[in-house]
């Protein structure tokens, strides 16, 4: 199969496509990690934030992730009121958003897992690879996307100059056409 990951879907989808490798032919990874973040600047100014204990109230009592972060995570072309609203829809209840919470929380107790996945990539680091990677993504930026390709010797990048976090959402037609390029070669 090829493997289509984006953001927490990296970590989870590259978990099994490392335990897996044989069922793996091609991965396409969009603004993703696979490696600890303890000694990015960046991480550390977020991770200060996430161990505010006001955390929890946000995510479960103001849908924080789909109504907040997500809208500043775009690029030049912001985020339609009615596309919050799509986003903000799976999670109607303060039930629903314990998911949500729980990848805030996996950000801070989970890294040395992110590491081993990065250590432990060698079996799909061969695999044709394509990266699209939205360049004003305001987390994962383009020093993540150096250091992806830096690990998968057999890539393909393509760059969305004025995407953020989400290049499927900003520009479908680019992400698609490179997709389907990807594929048929």
């Amino acid at each position: 199969m090829t493997l289509v990951v984006h953001d927490f879907g990296g970590p989870i989808g590259m978990n099994f496509a490392i335990r897996h490798p044989e069922k793996i032919k091609r991965l396409v990874i969009l603004n993703s990690w696979l490696w600890s973040s303890r000694s990015d600047p960046d991480f550390i100014k977020m991770s200060k934030l996430l161990k505010n204990p006001l955390i929890p109230y946000l995510y479960r009592y103001l849908n924080f992730s789909p109504k907040y972060l997500m809208p500043k995570s775009f690029g030049d072309n912001k985020l339609s009121k009615h596309l919050v609203s799509q986003y903000s829809k799976p999670f109607a209840s303060k039930t629903q958003r314990n998911g949500a919470l729980a990848f805030a929380r996996s950000l801070l107790n989970d890294q040395e897992w992110f590491e081993e996945l990065w250590d432990n990539r060698k079996p799909i680091s061969g695999k044709p690879t394509l990266f699209i990677w939205g360049m004003k993504d305001p987390v994962l930026k383009p020093h993540h996307l150096e250091k992806f390709v830096s690990g998968f010797s057999n890539s393909s990048t393509l760059t969305l100059e004025t995407c953020g976090h989400f290049p499927q959402e900003e520009q479908p037609e680019s992400v698609l056409n490179a997709m389907i390029s990807f594929l048929k070669g």
